[in-house]
């Protein structure tokens, strides 16, 4: 109860966020000085896992103004009227958090009317949607055989698409995972591709998820769990 009361508050930015962390890990401290051995690890654990709570909190809470931020900005909206339009059934599609049908309209519309994943990606902030487009970079899992290409022009890309429709700070910490900050995120949708298999290579067992096309432009999208 006490780690989940300092994430929330440092999480929402109340004022007394900081004196209660601080207060807390001093009691922690004082306890761990105090008590008998048997009893220090305990507390010395407590506290270590209360300090990773307030960072985790502090980075969203950091995060989240990074975004308002870039909404208050009159340059990030890059989409005009006609493809926002364009863009309409996905604010559909997001209510319903349908990953497979999410990522085959976000395809088709790069294919279609040559819009790119920044452009989607600032659209569903500007809307506050669920859906947050992810760039990740290549893991262990991947096959060698699996190529991350634009779907716009088929060049190969360094990171592949992630798409989350998570709950807001799940994403977030999703997105922190691979990138110290939005902006950077955003930066790296720019060499961002969708998975694509070559024809007779088989994937390997395990892999984290994300979009992928097939030779026959098929689009299958995998997650590690929703």
């Amino acid at each position: 109860m006490i780690d989940q009361a300092i994430f929330r508050a440092f999480r929402d930015r109340h004022q007394h966020a900081h004196v209660l962390a601080v207060g807390t890990l001093a009691g922690l401290a004082t306890v761990i000085l105090l008590s008998k051995e048997p009893l220090k690890g305990s507390a010395f654990f407590l506290a270590y896992k209360i300090c990773l709570l307030i960072m985790r909190a502090r980075r969203l809470a950091q995060i989240k103004q990074e975004i308002a931020e870039h909404l208050n900005n009159n340059g990030f909206n890059l989409l005009n009227s006609d493809d926002q339009h364009k863009l309409q059934s996905l604010l559909f599609l997001d209510k319903f958090r349908n990953l497979g049908f999410i990522n085959t309209v976000i395809t088709q519309v790069m294919r279609d009317h040559q819009l790119t994943f920044q452009q989607i990606e600032r659209f569903l902030r500007q809307n506050n949607c669920y859906t947050y487009l992810i760039a990740r970079k290549r893991n262990w899992a991947h096959s060698t055989h699996l190529r991350f290409v634009c779907p716009l022009s088929h060049e190969e890309k360094k990171y592949h698409l992630f798409i989350s429709t998570r709950n807001q700070e799940e994403a977030l910490s999703e997105l922190l995972e691979e990138s110290s900050s939005y902006q950077e995120n955003l930066d790296k949708l720019k060499d961002t591709g969708v998975m694509q298999m070559q024809e007779h290579f088989p994937l390997a067992d395990h892999f984290q998820g994300g979009a992928i096309v097939l030779p026959t432009g098929e689009v299958i999208q995998v997650n590690e769990d929703q």
